[in-house]
């Protein structure tokens, strides 16, 4: 697999929840969920989140090839099981943020009021240009508009019992040196 290809999985995995923000109303110690991201010129991606305090999960497929982001707490890595491979993800993208608190509603947020989306009663909110829809039962949020793409999510679970082994690399994972590959290409 050629580095350029690695980079824009990495990319995608690390960057497709900032749509999200990662800022609620609500914590929560544990939750999954499924997402599906909508781009503009019709590409599309699905994968599943989970959490467990200040651990984070996310699966997907890109192009063909399944892809997990994997942050234990304290480093985080995109993890490619077809390949037995995963990379280090930058210190300065791996840290607490990676873990959803409250989806992007800050105080930079105006409240729009109440507008459904996808059938459930929302909150509305307008983060600097990104609508947020949050469920108004849950907490959860249900859509988010932002840039060129639109992200729904569906299937939340709060509180679920995640095995810790979520958040590690399996052994034997070859763990790639991203400085080598990176200085390689610009030879």
């Amino acid at each position: 697999m050629k580095a350029p290809r690695l980079l824009i999985l990495v990319v995608f995995f690390v960057v497709a929840l900032s749509p999200i923000g990662f800022a609620s109303q609500k914590q929560f110690s544990s939750f999954s969920c499924e997402a599906l991201v909508q781009a503009e010129n019709g590409v599309s991606f699905e994968f599943k989140i989970m959490a467990k305090g200040n651990k984070f999960r996310m699966e997907g497929v890109n192009s063909g090839l399944g892809a997990i982001t994997i942050y234990d707490g304290t480093s985080a890595y995109l993890y490619m099981p077809g390949q037995n491979m995963a990379m280090p993800i930058p210190l300065g993208q791996a840290n607490s943020e990676m873990v959803p608190s409250n989806w992007g509603i800050d105080s930079h947020c105006q409240n729009l009021g109440s507008e459904p989306a996808d059938g459930i009663a929302c909150k509305l909110y307008d983060c600097q240009g990104k609508k947020v829809w949050v469920a108004e039962s849950t907490g959860f949020p249900v859509k988010v508009i932002a840039h060129n793409s639109q992200v729904h999510y569906s299937n939340f679970k709060e509180g679920v019992e995640l095995d810790d082994s979520l958040f590690v690399l399996p052994e034997g994972v070859n763990k790639l040196d991203m400085g080598r590959i990176l200085q390689g290409a610009g030879s």
